[in-house]
């Protein structure tokens, strides 16, 4: 007999400034700079990080990316902590369109419940990777939202970590004055330098705190521009090399060296008009297990707010 119980939530954004910060720092930073002086991160980028999927069209995908026409990107946070495959902590759809110069980022809860495609099952959204990789993601997020996706990028969350401890460190201005026992430390305004274990868990134990005082977004922003301003301040070669490595070890991707290219040349603008939604739903338990269900009308909504950039959510 099933057993269900509803309660109407808000998800909580979690991490999904952070993965987007890495993306961008792929695709605008290395494009940028480091791809005119470094050429072992193209090297990187072809030889390591490229890896096409069946559940995508990649030459469909790459005529889009040419044709300067709107393309759609699932980024996948992954967790390996535990071993095996890993879970997707994180699973954001990006939906770029040069014509509006316009960007939205849709979080889909990592709870939801949806169709695992191939499997012939319904479960957490989340699962669909530790069945069948970035593949299996892609074709249940696509049957979820009911759109195509173009390209998706893949990152080791534990890898923003070795980033950090790679580039020293990172210093950001602390505003809070409470006290974190997971951590060992206790916050104090002023300046905090961060080793990258210690960026880690500062973000994931704030994140669960209950405090009013706390605006998570934006100590998230403050991490990712840490994070940017010593990868871009006094380049150095090793500095470029810990970069190169960091993609190498934590990044896969359907998009080449070449279509890194067509995005720096041709979708830059779309970071000047950015929207941001997570999709909204209930709480329910179902056989005991913890599901987050998103109706059909929500699916709609989404589905008009990449179709029709003008549209109020």
């Amino acid at each position: 007999m099933s057993k269900s119980q509803l309660t109407e939530i808000k998800p909580k954004r979690m991490g999904s400034k952070i993965i987007l910060g890495v993306t961008l720092l792929l695709i605008f930073f290395i494009g940028g700079y480091v791809l005119n002086i470094y050429n072992g991160v193209k090297e990187t980028i072809n030889a390591q990080m490229y890896q096409p999927v069946p559940s995508i069209d990649q030459i469909q995908s790459e005529k889009k990316i040419a044709n300067k026409e709107p393309i759609n990107f699932l980024l996948l946070g992954i967790n390996k902590q535990y071993g095996g495959k890993g879970t997707a902590e994180t699973l954001l759809v990006l939906s770029l369109d040069p014509k509006t110069e316009s960007l939205n980022l849709i979080t889909i809860p990592r709870d939801t419940r949806a169709e695992i495609v191939g499997k012939g099952t319904e479960d957490r959204i989340n699962k669909a990777y530790s069945h069948g990789e970035a593949d299996m993601a892609i074709a249940s997020v696509e049957n979820l939202l009911g759109m195509e996706l173009d390209y998706y990028i893949q990152l080791n969350l534990a890898g923003v970590s070795d980033l950090i401890d790679g580039l020293g460190g990172i210093t950001i201005n602390n505003e809070l004055d409470i006290d974190i026992e997971e951590l060992d430390i206790k916050l104090t305004p002023g300046e905090l330098h961060l080793s990258g274990t210690q960026a880690y868990r500062y973000v994931e134990m704030l994140a669960n705190y209950e405090g009013d005082e706390i605006d998570f977004t934006a100590i998230q922003d403050e991490i990712f521009g840490a994070i940017i301003q010593k990868s871009t301040t006094s380049i150095t070669i090793n500095k470029l090399e810990t970069f190169a490595d960091f993609l190498g070890d934590n990044l896969t991707t359907n998009l080449d060296f070449q279509n890194i290219e067509y995005l720096l040349q041709n979708y830059t603008a779309v970071q000047n008009n950015v929207t941001q939604y997570v999709l909204d739903g209930r709480k329910e338990i179902i056989d005991d297990m913890n599901y987050f269900i998103v109706p059909e009308e929500e699916i709609k909504k989404v589905q008009q707010m990449i179709e029709e950039e003008d549209l109020e959510i």
